[in-house]
């Protein structure tokens, strides 16, 4: 895993106006991220939550 780091250090260094592999990958990981939250409230994609429990809040 260490030298997957230092290649990605190496690629976010290239600041050339370019998505680099990086900022990607954070991408990536932030879209995952959003899925799980997406698959564990029962939220789906066009807005309707099959699992609306209207006595909680959305706090």
């Amino acid at each position: 895993m260490k030298i997957e780091n230092e290649k990605l250090k190496r690629f976010d260094e290239n600041k050339d106006g370019y998505l680099n592999f990086g900022e990607l990958q954070k991408m990536a990981i932030a879209e995952e991220e959003m899925e799980k939250v997406i698959n564990e409230t029962g939220k789906r994609k066009n807005g309707k939550d099959k699992n609306k429990d209207p006595t909680k809040s959305l706090s």
